[in-house]
């Protein structure tokens, strides 16, 4: 996506986390639920929420557990939904997309020498159930899942989330338009990675000579390698995530020959 875009995207995301929060403010001071020393107690809760553990524990539990609503106030079937009503919920909602502004930037640009493979980094990483050994006790683990990469010995590499999960892709010479290649995933995410470095770490990686539909190899390319998110909808301001694709293009040239390898990936299946 465009700078423009996340600027916008960001503005609205702020605007309406703001919004949420002075809502919710509003409704904590006017709840008869709440005990007088409670107010203060359940504004700082809010102020300090953190939305990636949130879903973790019950917010009527918290509330009751920390004094901020009397047990015996709550046996109504009314009050079980408190946190629809205090507008928590939607709150949390906001915090999250503000949160999510960084998955729709560009990742960093990798420049690589030699042969490349785009395809779920779970594929290349030694487990039992590939038939190898772990270097570590859990390779898949050691390396986060995929984001760490230096953990297994693979430093030229990009790994980023699909935004869309599982996926089959295909990928095009962005000059002919032709297909080159495809790729899919089995865990959400998309690698580009020196095929040298993978066959280092792992001599017994073959997808890429047995299961091509899983991997896409460009031999001898040398350029810049970056993963895009682009938005398809017509209107930023009516910004709809099911409107992004996560896109892997490379601007190069074959270091053998010196023909230009330009390339870009499109989902093309589920």
């Amino acid at each position: 996506m465009t700078k423009e875009q996340i600027d916008i995207l960001r503005n609205k995301y702020f605007e309406d986390r703001d919004a949420c929060y002075a809502d919710v403010i509003e409704k904590i001071k006017a709840c008869e639920l709440i005990e007088p020393d409670g107010v203060d107690k359940l504004i700082n809760y809010i102020n300090n929420i953190d939305p990636k553990r949130y879903f973790d524990t019950s917010f009527l539990f918290n509330c009751i557990e920390n004094g901020i609503v009397d047990r015996n106030k709550v046996s109504h079937r009314k009050y079980w939904n408190l946190e629809s009503k205090l507008g928590v919920d939607k709150y949390i909602s906001t915090l999250n997309n503000v949160n999510s502004l960084s998955r729709y930037e560009p990742s960093k640009t990798v420049h690589f020498d030699g042969d490349i493979i785009i395809t779920d980094p779970c594929y290349i990483v030694r487990a039992p159930h590939h038939g190898t050994t772990p270097i570590t006790d859990n390779d898949w683990r050691a390396c986060n899942y995929g984001y760490d990469m230096e953990a297994l010995g693979i430093k030229n590499y990009i790994t980023r989330d699909t935004l869309y999960g599982d996926w089959s892709c295909t990928t095009y010479n962005s000059d002919t338009k032709e297909s080159i290649g495809s790729f899919c995933a089995d865990a959400g995410l998309v690698s580009v990675l020196a095929l040298d470095e993978v066959l280092k770490y792992n001599p017994y990686f073959d997808y890429h000579e047995e299961r091509n539909w899983t991997i896409t190899l460009i031999e001898n390319f040398k350029g810049d390698v970056y993963i895009d998110v682009v938005y398809l909808g017509d209107d930023i301001n009516n910004f709809d995530c099911l409107d992004i694709e996560v896109r892997v293009i490379g601007k190069g040239v074959n270091k053998i020959t010196g023909e230009p390898i330009n390339f870009i990936t499109a989902q093309t299946g589920l």
